[in-house]
């Protein structure tokens, strides 16, 4: 690990940090919610910003945290004219202290690292959320309210929910909870209920591949085929990309194209390349790409076969699945069953390799079985 590196959880390796980044690419609708809110006098004191992860949720997050301590003063609420946007001045001379981590208005919580080894906690800390009662207790000297990003809940213990919950419960004053979400279905209803929801979707494909294309200086082709495989997500094509990703679904392609014969072991070799600091690093964006594949599996089942063959070799190894898998059904219940399984792996905190590819195998195994019986 280079002793000049930030290590931060909710940062994308090799991607500005979202509270850098200064655009936010398909969800306008989702800003047109909050601002219609705001400029009615009518802002809730809990939101839950919902997606799939990479499509913008923090970004949006911050964009609202740098709007409300730029925009919310009295004089500046009460002469000025309804919000149109979130976009603030870059200039202004909270926002130098606001992407410091110094605006005292604005905490982030998150998953702590160890500055030295880099190694990132498994939970976002109870006392991470508790220690958010005592930041909404200050007192402003320019009656600003205080807006707390968590990024996000999925990654809370039951503990941390707990606290959370007593903060929805009973909201200080001037207090803004925004709360990042990668799956709605893992947040408690009575966290949910006690808070307005934003929807953040998926990207459109064209929209990314341009963005790729000039953050990364990509050709089209290069970053058409990431905009596909990454089902519209900026984050994740970023993180396929500086995690060599492209190689590794090629990898998965040519494995997957004599499925079911050795596909395991393949498979486990594959894993052995990602052992050591980076392991689980390695294991969630294997488990990624996996479940891209089975998703585009399923669409070629169901006669939908993906526009874009991403990588040579794909469609081919597309339809031998489609086949081999007997129906839509049978894949869609693999990915389904591998989503669950990989999600839990990481949750609790356990040897994501023999887990999440015990299961692969135990999912290939059975499926392939169905296969060679015709039945």
């Amino acid at each position: 690990m280079d002793g000049n590196e930030l290590v931060e959880a909710d940062r994308v390796p090799g991607a500005l940090h979202p509270r850098y980044t200064s655009t936010l690419l398909g969800q306008a609708e989702a800003e047109r919610q909050f601002l219609e809110a705001y400029n009615r006098r009518r802002l809730h004191h809990g939101w839950l910003i919902v997606g799939p992860r990479g499509v913008g949720k923090a970004t949006l997050a911050w964009r609202i945290a740098k709007f409300m301590r730029v925009k919310s003063d009295p004089a500046a609420r009460r002469n000025g004219p309804p919000a149109k946007s979130l976009q603030v001045d870059a200039d202004h001379p909270s926002i130098r202290h606001l992407l410091n981590l110094t605006e005292r208005s604005v905490t982030l919580v998150r998953r702590n690292a160890d500055p030295k080894s880099g190694r990132v906690e498994s939970f976002v800390s109870v006392a991470s959320v508790r220690e958010l009662k005592r930041f909404f207790s200050y007192s402003s000297a320019h009656q600003l309210p205080r807006v707390a990003i968590i990024d996000s809940v999925d990654e809370m213990n039951k503990n941390a929910l707990n606290a959370l919950l007593k903060l929805l419960e009973e909201p200080p004053a001037g207090s803004l909870l925004l709360l990042v979400c990668n799956s709605r279905a893992l947040v408690p209803a009575t966290i949910a209920s006690r808070c307005r929801m934003v929807r953040c979707l998926p990207i459109a494909a064209g929209d990314v591949a341009k963005l790729l294309c000039a953050q990364l200086e990509l050709n089209q082709m290069d970053a058409h085929a990431l905009a596909q495989l990454s089902e519209g997500s900026v984050g994740e094509a970023m993180r396929i990309h500086h995690g060599a990703g492209m190689k590794i679904y090629s990898q998965l392609v040519t494995a997957l194209s004599r499925f079911p014969d050795c596909t395991h072991v393949e498979l486990a070799q594959l894993a052995l390349k990602g052992e050591g600091a980076d392991g689980n690093r390695f294991a969630d964006l294997l488990c990624f790409l996996l479940l891209a594949l089975i998703r585009r599996t399923v669409r070629t089942a169901t006669g939908l076969k993906p526009e874009t063959e991403v990588v040579p070799g794909e469609f081919e190894t597309l339809v031998h699945l489609a086949r081999a898998g007997q129906n839509a059904d049978a894949w869609a219940r693999t990915f389904s069953e591998l989503s669950r399984n990989s999600f839990w792996a990481r949750k609790v905190n356990i040897d994501n390799f023999s887990t999440i590819f015990g299961s692969f195998d135990r999912i290939l195994h059975r499926t392939g079985r169905l296969a060679g019986s015709g039945s």
